[in-house]
């Protein structure tokens, strides 16, 4: 009934997103509402109630981003999942090896001066991150990092498996 008077509608995709939407506001931010509903969503799953939700979430392995990494998971998984969706499962081997497939959008020389081995390379140092800014169609480089595997590799498991 009090869904019903605030003109909130039930889904059975996120049924905890009206009440949500009760408890934070209407204006809340609607990433967290979606975050908060899945990790709810996940614990109803896995048998919370009120009294265990916050032992669970503590206990559980990311907390409530933990427990929304796994409800999409298990959405994704249920619904035979696509490409663009898969959980982040592949090595960063596997990455590279799909990166070094994929084909240049765009070639073109920097002017800085980085030869093999030279200044700012180092051997197995074939890919960088490139920070620019679009201007319409046409991209403006404004510098090139040389990261190291802990930035650049989670970076590159998204790329190959949004590719």
């Amino acid at each position: 009934d009090i869904l019903q008077d605030e003109g909130l509608k039930t889904q059975s995709r996120a049924p905890f997103t009206p009440c949500l939407k009760l408890c934070f506001g209407r204006d809340y931010d609607k990433t967290r509402l979606t975050e908060y509903a899945a990790a709810l969503s996940f614990a109803r799953k896995n048998h919370q109630d009120g009294e265990s939700l916050p032992g669970f979430l503590d206990q559980f392995p990311g907390g409530i981003k933990g427990c929304v990494r796994a409800e999409r998971a298990e959405r994704n998984q249920a619904s035979g999942g696509s490409p663009k969706h898969k959980t982040g499962k592949n090595t960063l081997e596997e990455s590279q090896k799909i990166i070094d497939e994929m084909p240049a959008i765009a070639v073109f020389d920097t002017g800085e001066g980085y030869e093999e081995k030279g200044e700012g390379y180092e051997e197995n140092d074939d890919l960088c991150l490139i920070l620019g800014r679009r201007d319409g169609s046409q991209i403006e480089v404004i510098k090139i990092l040389n990261e190291d595997e802990k930035v650049l590799g989670p970076i590159l498991k998204r790329v190959a498996l949004d590719h």
